[in-house]
């Protein structure tokens, strides 16, 4: 099941279990920092999740922004993650929120957007 935490810890650990379990086998990335934890709910039935956070490697901060949507009868997920380092996001915040927040879902499937799920 595709529930919100699920969406969350598609690509990185953000919900504290995950982060827990992470750092616990080693995990290289440090200092995590909750910027934005948002629900989306959006037309037929399509729902997720928009994180923002920072994670640090070897001293450098960086941000990551991730839109991560399913439909509503879970069975593809659609994905738009952007990182850059913590600096360029502060500096581009604007420009890059209009990108985050204009992820729609036109198409059932496309091969860039979704992934099905087996």
């Amino acid at each position: 099941e595709l529930d919100d935490d699920v969406l969350r810890d598609l690509l990185f650990p953000v919900t504290s279990n995950a982060r827990q379990n992470a750092t616990s086998q080693g995990y290289p990335l440090t200092d995590f920092k909750q910027i934005r934890d948002q629900t989306l709910m959006l037309n037929q039935g399509v729902h997720g999740v928009r994180e923002t956070f920072e994670y640090s490697y070897n001293g450098i901060a960086d941000t990551f922004d991730q839109v991560a949507l399913t439909n509503a009868d879970q069975t593809v997920f659609y994905l738009l993650l952007l990182h850059c380092t913590s600096k360029c996001y502060s500096s581009d915040q604007s420009e890059i929120n209009d990108v985050m927040s204009s992820f729609t879902i036109r198409s059932s499937c496309a091969w860039f957007t979704c992934h099905r799920m087996l």
